[in-house]
């Protein structure tokens, strides 16, 4: 049998560095989430209920996935957001954080989007925060055909470096000033490497 190698994006370091990014900003997005949602997708901002703090449910989503992906990474974060008018309870928020590696984005945005449906029988929005410099050439969203059949899922998408620096430091949002953190490490560790080359 075949030993598949580990792809150099995978290496220990790397997923010891990209399982820490991702635990800071879940916190992040978990204590300043409706700060996260005003910037991120300020027409779901506008229809929360910010005075009742969301229920995250991804822990529950995690232990459904575990035994599907035999204990592979799971969804980052699954919120219930509750929303003000009546004429529905709450939203299902899918955030996912994409910093380096991570393979596919669009095609783990629609693998989750299909787990979380089937599990909660409704759509969800979804958000990725990308926090790592990407390739060029992926996609914005997912698309699937085979047959004449076919699947087009587009996600919202807050991409750290497409930011104005400017503009998040002028802000009163502290969700902002953690964006804008993120976007100066970026630019700082580009700065290294270039000093080194």
């Amino acid at each position: 049998m075949k030993r598949r190698e580990k792809p150099a994006e995978t290496t220990p370091e790397l997923d010891k560095d990209r399982r820490d990014d991702d635990s800071l900003w879940k916190d992040i997005v978990e204590r300043f989430f409706y700060p996260m949602l005003k910037r991120a997708i300020p027409t779901l901002y506008a229809d929360a209920e910010t005075k009742t703090l969301p229920r995250f449910l991804d822990k529950e989503l995690k232990k459904a996935t575990y035994r599907l992906r035999g204990g592979k990474r799971s969804v980052d974060l699954l919120a219930e957001v509750p929303l003000k008018d009546g004429s529905s309870e709450w939203v299902l928020l899918h955030i996912e954080i994409q910093g380096r590696g991570g393979g596919r984005l669009p095609f783990r945005m629609a693998y989750y989007r299909a787990l979380i449906f089937a599990m909660y029988k409704r759509e969800a929005a979804a958000l990725a925060i990308v926090t790592e410099k990407r390739s060029k050439d992926e996609p914005k969203f997912y698309e699937s055909e085979l047959y004449n059949t076919s699947v087009v899922y587009r996600y919202n998408r807050l991409v750290v470096q497409e930011l104005d620096e400017g503009e998040l430091l002028a802000s009163d949002n502290p969700f902002d000033l953690a964006l804008c953190a993120a976007q100066r490490a970026l630019k700082s560790r580009r700065d290294e490497r270039q000093k080194h080359a």
